[in-house]
């Protein structure tokens, strides 16, 4: 298992910092939280003014927006909270790294 060190300072949330920690750990399989981070690196918005576009891409103030005025419900709703704390920890390159690697879910 190989371990990749971390600026700790950097990282602004608990929930961030469980997310990378956990994928920085290599593991032989995969589980169903990098699963999951797999399907929200695939993510497309399905309606509104950035339709198509891949979650992680949406702007950071829509995402803002979002997340104080019209934040769906159900796993949309928590894959955009999930985007807006990457985003607001400077992660987004980890999903970003996870379409390089993995292909696209079923």
């Amino acid at each position: 298992m190989e371990i990749k060190l971390v600026k700790w300072h950097k990282v602004k949330s608990h929930r961030a910092l469980i997310l990378w920690k956990f994928w920085t750990l290599r593991l032989s399989t995969l589980d169903e939280h990098q699963k999951l981070l797999i399907k929200l690196a695939y993510t497309k918005m399905p309606y509104g003014k950035y339709e198509g576009k891949y979650l992680i891409d949406l702007p950071e103030y829509y995402l803002v927006w979002l997340q104080n005025n019209r934040l769906p419900k159900g796993q949309l709703g928590e894959q955009l909270k999930l985007v807006y704390e990457l985003k607001l920890n400077g992660l987004e390159d980890l999903i970003r790294n996870i379409k390089k690697q993995y292909p696209k879910p079923i």
